[in-house]
């Protein structure tokens, strides 16, 4: 009866730490090196071939600036524009905790449609000091503003 409550593997065994993470030394580097200036009120696009991390890699980013009852996690396809007006008012109100910060994941934001591209947040309706989007694409997520180079097996992220 217990195990119908565990965590699936992937969560189980999905790193939790910078340096736990393997395979993309790269992308790690250049984030830690981004972290010096600050993390917190960039957009990112994460992209990159199926199991490569996107994911992964978008969830310690917004760890980086937002404790973890102020990261959400939307699944492009059911994101509407009530929804995203929704996310979009939030996104003013400065985040809980030590970090005081709030992360966006945008899964899958490959799948967002056009109508909900149309009415995207652009940079002046958010406060870098309130918020931080983390958008990435693929089993993961997608940008606003696509940035990022895409490797073979290998991810690239740049802020936007």
């Amino acid at each position: 009866m217990g195990d119908l409550f565990r965590a699936p593997l992937t969560e189980h065994y999905r790193p939790h730490y910078w340096d736990e993470v393997v395979g993309q030394e790269k992308i790690v580097n250049r984030l830690l090196a981004l972290r010096k200036r600050g993390l917190a009120g960039r957009a990112f696009w994460v992209s990159g071939q199926s199991g490569t991390g996107k994911t992964t890699i978008a969830r310690l980013i917004a760890a980086e600036v937002a404790d973890e009852f102020c990261i959400v996690e939307v699944d492009a396809a059911g994101l509407t524009v009530a929804a995203l007006r929704d996310l979009e008012r939030e996104m003013h109100v400065r985040g809980w905790g030590e970090k005081g910060g709030r992360a966006y994941v945008i899964n899958e934001a490959h799948g967002l449609r056009k109508d909900v591209i149309r009415h995207a947040p652009r940079e002046e309706t958010c406060s870098s000091s309130v918020s931080e989007k983390v958008l990435t694409r693929s089993v993961e997520s997608t940008s606003y503003r696509h940035l990022a180079a895409h490797e073979t097996r290998q991810q690239q992220v740049r802020p936007l």
